[in-house]
């Protein structure tokens, strides 16, 4: 007896079923890749900023990393987004908090150019996230521009000189760390 052959519904019904479950398959990764948090502990926070002895966070300090800290007074918000809405002060205490220090405009800067031809390579959203304050021998400083800004103040051009005390809804903060020397 000769086999018989697929039908065509049979073929085409099955052919479907592999191109859906390859699609999902994909899917299903992509998606898990963008929400999936992984272990912090096996993250780096911060990089090493070429010609420079310090290192730079690689992000935004998120509301996570404030658990513990009593002397942060910024509100609280989902864990692993940006801290915003700072004060130049709370961003102080929170870079303190961290172990760090508010980098200068200058190591600001230099991680931004460092970033933008590609020689700091995991540093992400230096500009056009958040407003992020450093420190400038005059006093604070806001750099970098905010998701609220114009194109014209996001990236080295983005700088505000903030009244004191000032804190605004699109400000954060990313710290810097002394290398040991």
């Amino acid at each position: 007896e000769t086999p018989r052959s697929p039908s065509l519904f049979r073929v085409v019904f099955l052919s479907l079923g592999l191109v859906l479950a390859v699609v999902l398959g994909i899917f299903v990764q992509f998606t898990y890749g963008l929400l999936a948090s992984p272990d912090a502990s096996q993250q780096p926070t911060a990089v090493a900023v070429p010609g420079q002895t310090h290192r730079i966070d690689i992000r935004e300090a998120t509301y996570s990393q404030l658990d513990g800290c009593t002397s942060c007074t910024a509100s609280k918000g989902p864990d692993g987004q940006p801290v915003a809405g700072l004060s130049y002060a709370q961003a102080k205490t929170i870079c303190v908090h961290l172990g760090g220090r508010l980098p200068s405009e200058e190591e600001w800067l230099g991680a931004l150019a460092s970033s933008e031809s590609g020689a700091l390579i995991g540093v992400v959203d230096l500009a056009g996230s958040l407003w992020e304050w450093a420190d400038h021998t005059n006093g604070p400083v806001l750099l970098g521009g905010s998701y609220n800004s114009e194109p014209s103040q996001v990236g080295g051009k983005g700088r505000l000189v903030p009244t004191a005390g000032e804190s605004r809804e699109d400000a954060g903060v990313r710290c810097v760390y002394d290398q040991p020397g």
